[in-house]
Order: structure tokens, then C-alpha cells, then sequence
């Protein structure tokens, strides 16, 4: 490294300090550096999962702070951060960060806490601006292949889980034919174009009358 281009705490470079336009623009670069910005980080906590109203995370920002002299530094968590859920009304796909996740925030330019608390239109809880504790987790990026999905493959959707595939509804209707390679257990009924199959009967061509409902 040069000698003109040693860093300097407060400023990046020798010329930072050695002309006022270079001072100011040290100080410019400097309070643009303070301003919080959208950033990848690492879920640490989840708060208000499932069928509750949409919760919210800890987050530790994977980038981190630099000092004057450039030595790295962790950032600190950033605490009560509102998820982002897929709804409209009372409609949801809920699918809730878990910790480990690595997502991004976007970082809004005033303070929410307000209207993080009240859940309503608010004026901001304070003067800050640009601030990380009003993030707001958005995305999952940069995570490990799923186990357990919805997969809208552009040929058709493909359901995996391990565990139990239930609905729920007051009815469900098919317009198509239906191949299983399981079976079908407890008291439910399975009809297809009017004939039940568990009480359907079949006629027989030996002796007169039909045959007893399935077992």
C-alpha cells in the first residue's frame, strides 16, 4: 500500500484529510456507513408461530461492522424483526422461518416500533431514520435443499412430507382419476362419481341379488 493511501482512523485514506472537500467527504462516507441497509442475516429465534397472527424473529446480520481501520467486528442481534407471511385477508400458506435460516431484511427509513405494537397506522416512535432495528425479515435466501415441500414444477405439483398430509374442509371435490399405492383406514369414505366406496354393492351373475358391502 502506498504511503498516501495509509488509513487513518476517522478517515479511509491521506487525502480524506488533506483538503476540505476531502474532509467532507470522508464524514459523508461515514454517516451513509451508519445508515442501516438491506442485509443478508441468520435467523437466532422465532416468536409467534402457526396459527397465530404473524410473529416475528431475532436476526444476526451475516456482514459484519468495520472499524476505522478496517478490522471486522460481529454485528449485534437485532431483536422483535416482523416476518413476512403469504396472506391475504384471512387466507394463509404458513410457513414460518425456523432458526438457522438465512434470509434478507429490508431496513425501512423511519421508526415502526409503534406500529409493530399496535398493529394500525402510527406515527413513527421516534427520530431515527434508516435505523437495523426497524428491519423487517422478508426473504429466505442461501438455504440447504428442502426435505418437506410444495413443488410447483411447471409440469405439474408434487406434495413431500414425512409426516401426516391432512385437509381439513367441509367438502373436497376431484375432476380427475386417482391412483394410490396406500390404504384407507378409520371411518372415512372415499366417493367417486356418486358410488361410495365403502358402501357400494356389486351384482353377481351366479345366483340372484348382490354382494355384501365391503369389509
Amino acid at each position: 500500500m502506498a504511503a498516501q493511501d495509509t488509513i487513518f482512523p476517522g478517515f479511509q485514506t491521506r487525502q480524506d484529510g488533506g483538503s476540505d472537500y476531502g474532509s467532507i467527504e470522508a464524514v459523508g462516507r461515514r454517516l451513509l456507513a451508519m445508515m442501516g441497509a438491506d442485509t443478508p442475516v441468520r435467523v437466532v429465534a422465532v416468536n409467534g408461530t402457526g396459527l397465530n397472527p404473524v410473529g416475528f424473529v431475532d436476526v444476526q446480520p451475516l456482514v459484519h461492522m468495520q472499524d476505522a481501520l478496517g478490522q471486522a467486528m460481529p454485528h449485534g442481534v437485532i431483536r422483535n424483526v416482523p416476518y413476512v407471511r403469504m396472506q391475504g385477508g384471512r387466507s394463509a400458506v404458513i410457513c414460518d422461518p425456523c432458526v438457522g435460516d438465512i434470509g434478507a431484511v429490508i431496513i425501512c427509513g423511519r421508526d415502526i416500533s409503534t406500529a409493530k405494537a399496535s398493529r394500525a397506522p402510527a406515527a413513527p416512535g421516534s427520530f431515527r431514520i434508516h435505523d437495523m432495528a426497524d428491519a423487517i425479515y422478508v426473504a429466505p435466501i442461501l438455504n440447504a435443499a428442502p426435505t418437506e415441500y410444495v413443488w410447483l414444477t411447471g409440469n405439474g405439483i408434487k406434495v413431500k412430507t414425512a409426516g401426516t398430509f391432512e385437509v381439513d374442509a367441509a367438502s373436497m371435490k376431484v375432476s380427475c382419476d386417482i391412483t394410490s399405492t396406500g390404504t384407507i383406514t378409520g371411518q372415512a369414505d372415499v366417493v367417486a362419481a356418486g358410488i361410495s366406496g365403502k358402501g357400494h354393492t356389486h351384482p353377481v351373475s351366479a345366483a340372484p341379488g348382490t354382494t355384501g358391502t365391503p369389509g
